[in-house]
């Protein structure tokens, strides 16, 4: 005990030297290190058998041993968007395996972003999409995770982001099989050609009917602004228009559809200006 109040003093009597010098540029960890060995060597050498200690002294220095901690899965404990859920038996039965094509979910009303052939317009898709571009198409749900809106690094924007959540809540949403070489061109088309790149992650759904499914869905390929996925904000009137519509138009369940207005409203939407 005596030997670690000795610790905690000569910490406290040299904060403020230690302070001065982190905040200098000029002044290098290893100088910092070595003037901290120099005050006392043997104290220094203590410090490491002491967290307290070593945690305050390097809270000063700005020293951590591990710089890059392990990335922590995003998961959201609460899904404000999720409603009627109980659909497919709610996912329980074994997943469909296909050899002849690719299955891909959207969700939210983003389904323009697979089906919209003008959006490919630019990416050699000239005078609509190849017949084979869809040759399923099912409404669907994804069990345990939760449609949110985030702030995304790449463009500055919201957009709206699929997250892992408790099993029982959901996203509602669209699913198509393709063939290999369309998935692939898709694939290239949103990491390369759109900012906010996003690229094409696993993920198993649900149909209406029942059908359980592996298929890829859109996932943020940059950084979202704040680390921790439950942390909303509300996009542009402009930008929920088209999803919001869509939700509508293709006849999602009107619990979800009123579920996701109710909280787009809780975000600061004026949803009043959204006219479908």
């Amino acid at each position: 005990q005596a030997h670690r109040s000795i610790q905690l003093d000569l910490v406290a009597r040299h904060r403020t030297p230690f302070m001065w010098m982190a905040s200098h540029a000029s002044f290098r960890k290893g100088v910092l290190v070595a003037y901290v060995a120099a005050l006392c060597a043997d104290a220094f050498l203590t410090f490491e058998e002491d967290p307290t200690a070593v945690s305050l002294l390097q809270h000063d220095l700005g020293l951590h041993r591990n710089p890059s901690p392990k990335q922590v899965p995003e998961f959201v404990s609460k899904c404000p968007t999720s409603a009627c859920c109980d659909v497919g038996s709610a996912g329980g039965g074994a997943l469909e395996q296909h050899s002849d094509g690719v299955w891909v979910f959207l969700f939210g009303g983003a389904e323009f972003c697979f089906a919209d052939g003008d959006l490919f317009g630019n990416f050699g898709f000239h005078g609509g999409l190849p017949e084979d571009w869809i040759l399923e198409e099912l409404p669907a749900v994804a069990h345990g995770r939760c449609m949110t809106y985030a702030l995304e690094t790449a463009d500055g924007n919201v957009h709206s982001q699929i997250i892992p959540t408790v099993p029982d809540a959901c996203t509602h949403g669209t699913v198509w099989r393709t063939t290999q070489a369309n998935f692939d061109r898709y694939h290239q088309f949103w990491m390369e050609m759109i900012n906010p790149p996003y690229e094409s992650i696993q993920i198993n759904v649900t149909t209406m009917n029942g059908r359980r499914l592996p298929a890829t869905v859109l996932h943020h390929a940059k950084p979202l602004k704040f680390k921790d996925p439950s942390v909303e904000m509300g996009p542009t009137v402009s930008y929920i228009q088209r999803e919001y519509c869509d939700m509508q138009r293709r006849n999602y369940c009107p619990s979800y559809v009123t579920q996701v207005h109710n909280h787009l409203v809780d975000l600061g939407v004026d949803m009043s200006q959204v006219t479908c």
